[in-house]
């Protein structure tokens, strides 16, 4: 998400993929980006933590991610609990 919106041009794809590794190690903030260009905040459901993880190790890679939408004062997150 860092990398996103401070560059939204460039951050995305296999040529920022070890940044994206770079930042999740770090544990910033990752997203998901639509083929509509909407971008939702990744977030763990406690019950099933797998699921996000296997989400971050997607990082930069295209993957399709399931779960519940939420938006909260104007931010878009989805609370992963499927990748493929």
């Amino acid at each position: 998400m860092s990398c996103y919106l401070h560059h939204p041009e460039t951050s995305t794809g296999n040529s920022h993929r070890k940044c994206a590794e770079t930042c999740a190690k770090k544990g910033l903030p990752m997203g998901i980006l639509t083929p509509e260009k909407q971008v939702y905040l990744l977030l763990e459901d406690h019950d099933n933590p797998k699921a996000y993880a296997a989400a971050i190790a997607k990082a930069a890679q295209q993957a399709t991610v399931d779960g519940t939408k939420v938006n909260v004062g104007g931010v878009q997150g989805l609370v992963v609990e499927a990748v493929e």
